[in-house]
């Protein structure tokens, strides 16, 4: 019994993977910038693009919950805007604002195996319209399936986003070493166990 709770114990603990954490705005990008452009953050890069070439660039906008510079795509045509990782996320979120009514609704899909991969789930939802002149703003958030990119769209014409904030799961250093160490360990155990039993 003691050697079926040391096991368990230490292998939990060899077997831990803390989760690491990446945010995204645009305070430092220059105004202007249009996508296809790349960001990282601790490791993670986050590649913004859009089917419709640079049809998103990077200003800066007068939202309450989206201070300073956005990601926006202001013409008259609506457009997908793409986020790629270079590694799986466990979930993200972000603020965005909409050029439309407070019903308009903005959409993030989630794809694992890049953007033409597998859709591994979804979540659709509405801004609120601060007081004032203004438009909705809101956040939305995915979690769930392992994914590594996201495509957003919104039935407003337009749409701007802003603290994109992301999640992975990164392996502890040296979880393997630390797994062994834990295999030793118990092992030891079981010996005594056995020459005490004998």
């Amino acid at each position: 019994m003691v050697y079926a709770v040391v096991l368990f114990f230490l292998g939990a603990l060899s077997c831990t993977t803390p989760a690491s954490a990446a945010s995204f705005n645009f305070e430092t990008t220059p105004e202007g910038t249009s996508t296809p452009f790349s960001l990282s953050d601790g490791g993670l890069t986050a590649s913004f693009s859009s089917p419709d070439g640079p049809a998103f660039f990077v200003a800066a906008a007068g939202f309450v919950s989206l201070p300073g510079r956005v990601l926006l795509d202001a013409d008259p045509a609506s457009h997908e805007l793409d986020i790629g990782f270079n590694q799986n996320l466990t979930n993200i979120s972000l603020f965005f604002a909409l050029n439309g009514t407070a019903a308009s609704t903005f959409t993030m899909r989630a794809f694992s195996g890049g953007l033409s991969g597998t859709q591994v789930g979804s979540v659709m939802a509405t801004g609120i319209i601060p007081p004032g002149p203004g438009f909705p703003e809101g956040s939305v958030m995915f979690s769930g399936s392992t994914f590594n990119a996201v495509k957003l769209t919104s039935s407003a014409p337009d749409f701007a986003v802003d603290a994109i904030n992301a999640s992975t799961q990164v392996p502890e250093p040296g979880s393997l070493a630390t797994f062994a160490a834990a295999m030793s360990v118990a092992a030891i155990f079981r010996a005594r166990v056995r020459k005490i039993k004998s």
